[in-house]
């Protein structure tokens, strides 16, 4: 039910009633219990956040654009706090929760939703093995997370 109709170009550039875009913004209102937190990631200081995105997120296959990106919306995006717990969001779980449906269905599919959580003190987790995709062809690439609350829905974005 919803979504776009828009033509992109091999650049990136994305064009709906003849305006251009660089991307696709979206939020969807999610019940919390459909994202479970992952049991691996990265706890590290507030002040840290930016430098562990620039750190992993190539390693999940963002290329040195979408890294950034990506980092400097988080970084303003999330609240102050001593701490964050950084996990990974499993592709299976954001194919159930969000499925994408691209026409031409690309050769290549990247989706990088990571989990935010803030937290008073450092704690301990294991870290995850992080893999990309290597982009062949027609290449889709999203990126996205969410900041976990209280609340019982989570807003992906």
């Amino acid at each position: 039910p919803g979504g776009w109709n828009v033509t992109a170009l091999p650049d990136g550039t994305i064009i709906s009633n003849n305006t251009k875009f660089p991307y696709l913004y979206y939020e969807a209102d999610i019940p919390s219990l459909l994202i479970p937190k992952p049991q691996e990631g990265f706890v590290v200081k507030g002040s840290e956040v930016s430098k562990t995105l620039y750190d992993i997120l190539p390693k999940l296959g963002l290329n040195t654009k979408e890294t950034q990106e990506m980092a400097d919306y988080w970084q303003k995006s999330l609240p102050e706090s001593a701490y964050y717990f950084i996990g990974v969001i499993p592709e299976k779980i954001l194919d159930s929760v969000a499925p994408l449906d691209i026409n031409p269905k690309p050769a290549t599919t990247i989706r990088v939703a990571l989990y935010f959580e803030a937290q008073e003190n450092e704690t301990h987790t294991t870290k995850p093995v992080l893999a990309g995709k290597t982009r062949t062809g027609f290449t889709a690439v999203e990126w996205g997370g969410i900041l976990k609350t209280n609340k019982p829905f989570t807003c992906l974005q």
